[in-house]
């Protein structure tokens, strides 16, 4: 298994952590490293070869945690791909189930006396602002095999973020972050959110994206509805009720929503459907969306997840079907009008067959050829 650490170091980090408890099951996301600094010069080959399909685990630290570095397992993935490029070593990986210890304590224990001598990060001279801490990717045994020791999916999530957001990193309990510099105190709130997409009218399970160039993508149906469900945490208005914000849906011109593309967010956490469809007539076979966080409290900032999922567009199996017997029709009433019965003799099913099916092959070639100008030609507007 393959440990992938983040610290929030960086603005960049920080939101990386949020981007890796946002994306839907399935989605992927990618993880960098300085070489130099991060990977161990021992296992640097191994990590740079890894095979796709490798466990992998996302783990944030706590940095400033009141007794040294606090290790928080985020969620579990699998490899797509690692590349290098410019000194850097970087995981791309497809996100799997979230996941949370019951017992925090017992976990860091354990993740010291497991990865304690590979290299984990850890308190150096009693300065959390320190650099060269460890190594950031690490690949060690599993901990995570007695499953009746952690939680798991929604229930992971929600310890998980019950844990971030007494962080210093995530804003403690009155929203202020330290960043890596000492003297650089931003006034900033955060809001963790997680998201779902599912197809209305059917099951209510979310939809699996795929693999295409090794990110991920949905495959959305022509003229359906979708909703998001949309689940956050919004640790201000727990600490100060009258704390208020939007998250704001970007949609792409293929896509469409059902009146307001915002969600109040005006609880300290919530579960809330933005249902939208796509168009049935396309500009494009791919469009996307990326969610975007407004405070409503002046000199506040609201920092949410900047992942944008893609979307392709395809047909329905109805359609399919529709478009075969269209063509099947079409092709009948071709050989059928161009018919002269007086020329068939005698006048029987067999000989009748015989005369059309020259004429039916032709239409049917017909149908698709037209079929084919019509899909690169598409639905023009005046």
């Amino acid at each position: 298994m393959i440990y992938l650490f983040n610290s929030a170091y960086r603005a960049l980090y920080t939101r990386n952590v949020l981007n890796t408890l946002f994306i839907p099951q399935g989605g992927t996301n990618e993880y960098r490293y300085t070489v130099q600094l991060s990977i161990a010069p021992d296992s640097y080959e191994t990590l740079k070869n890894s095979p796709s399909g490798t466990p992998v685990v996302i783990v944030f630290i706590d940095r400033f945690a009141k007794t040294g570095y606090r290790y928080h397992p985020l969620r579990l993935a699998t490899l797509v791909k690692p590349r290098e490029d410019a000194g850097r070593l970087y995981f791309r990986v497809r996100l799997g189930d979230f996941v949370a210890p019951r017992d925090s304590e017992a976990f860091n224990r354990d993740i010291v006396k497991c990865l304690g001598s590979m290299g984990l990060p850890s308190l150096k001279d009693n300065d959390p602002y320190r650099m060269d801490d460890g190594y950031y990717a690490i690949e060690a045994g599993r901990l995570f095999a007695r499953t009746p020791d952690f939680l798991w999916g929604e229930d992971g999530w929600r310890r998980t973020v019950d844990e971030l957001r007494q962080t210093q990193a995530f804003g403690g309990p009155v929203n202020f972050v330290a960043t890596s510099h000492k003297d650089d105190i931003e006034k900033k709130e955060f809001l963790f959110l997680r998201c779902d997409i599912r197809r209305k009218s059917t099951d209510s399970r979310g939809i699996l994206p795929r693999l295409r160039n090794d990110r991920a993508v949905f495959d959305l149906i022509r003229g359906a509805r979708y909703e998001f469900l949309l689940s956050y945490c919004y640790p201000s208005q727990q600490d100060n009720p009258t704390h208020t914000g939007i998250i704001e849906g970007e949609f792409g011109e293929n896509l469409r929503t059902f009146g307001s593309s915002a969600v109040n967010v005006d609880s300290s956490s919530n579960s809330v459907a933005l249902p939208f469809a796509t168009k049935r007539h396309l500009e494009d076979y791919e469009d996307g969306v990326t969610f975007k966080f407004r405070s409503n409290q002046s000199g506040y900032q609201l920092i949410g997840p900047d992942s944008r999922l893609s979307f392709e567009f395809k047909e329905s199996r109805l359609f399919w079907l529709q478009l075969g017997i269209v063509l099947l029709l079409f092709s009948l009433l071709t050989a059928f009008i161009g018919l002269d019965l007086s020329r068939i003799s005698p006048l029987t099913a067999s000989a009748a067959a015989k005369a059309v099916w020259p004429k039916f092959v032709a239409g049917f070639l017909q149908a698709g050829v037209l079929f084919w100008m019509f899909r690169l030609v598409g639905k023009k507007f005046l």
